[in-house]
């Protein structure tokens, strides 16, 4: 049961995608490199995709295919 009805297409999940490509540019922007850039990642897609999971909005498949979508746009964009 879905809590609120969704729109379009859900993978991957446009939320997490932002979020992850926000954070990692953010941080390196700030250069930040190497672990903290990775986990200042993971728990931006972490919160986010498990607000749009328990919303009822997307499977956990459309989250992890966001996250890593933006992580590897992120290493294409920044080596």
């Amino acid at each position: 049961m879905w809590l609120i009805e969704p729109e379009g297409f859900s993978l991957p999940s446009k939320h997490t995608t932002l979020a992850v490509l926000t954070a990692g540019a953010t941080v390196r922007a700030l250069g930040v490199r190497g672990g903290s850039l990775r986990a200042a990642t993971l728990l931006a897609g972490a919160g986010i995709g498990a607000s749009r999971v328990y919303l009822g909005v997307h499977w956990p498949t459309d989250v992890i295919a966001g996250w890593l979508f933006a992580e590897g746009w992120l290493r294409v964009t920044h080596g």
